[in-house]
């Protein structure tokens, strides 16, 4: 819907609900709220006072949001790059399922049957580098006969303290 024809569906409805349009302003900014999105988004900033300046102000956006789709228009039919006697580029689309590790067809890579076979064996290809994991343990008596933590908690208390 173009402004001109809101603005007189708008006109029509105003008639059945005066109270909401009782003030010039108030009619403004009722106008403003039912435009398209990007009209009102470049409309709302300016907080036009009267009912006119925001219907001439719309008027103004919409020609200028024609104007700009019609040059992105050609703009993008000039990048596309049309060849062949038809005047249509071909466009191959493929549906296949390729694998980013190995490049193969019909398996993703969670599924890549070289990446299962790679994990096996290590990349240095000596199985004996392997590290046995160490765990160690603290128990709460022991942390406390330290002269190093008795040290600190005294530190703490005293500073707790003042």
């Amino acid at each position: 819907m173009t402004v001109a024809d809101y603005e007189g569906s708008f006109t029509n409805l105003a008639e059945y609900a005066p109270h909401l349009v009782a003030t010039d302003e108030m009619r403004a900014r009722r106008f403003e709220d039912g435009l398209r999105h990007e009209i009102r988004r470049a409309i709302r900033p300016l907080v036009l006072p009267t009912y006119a300046d925001v219907l001439d102000r719309a008027i103004i956006v919409e020609k200028n949001e024609i104007e700009r789709k019609k040059y992105f228009d050609s703009k993008r039919r000039q990048n596309f790059g049309f060849e062949g006697t038809s005047g249509q580029k071909k466009i191959e689309v493929r549906n296949e399922i390729r694998c980013v590790h190995c490049n193969e067809v019909e398996h993703i890579k969670r599924n890549c049957p070289r990446l299962r076979t790679e994990a096996v064996t290590p990349r240095g290809g000596n199985v004996n580098n392997q590290r046995q994991g160490q765990a160690f343990a603290l128990m709460s008596g022991d942390a406390r006969n330290t002269e190093d933590i008795v040290c600190i908690e005294i530190v703490v208390s005293a500073l707790m303290r003042q």
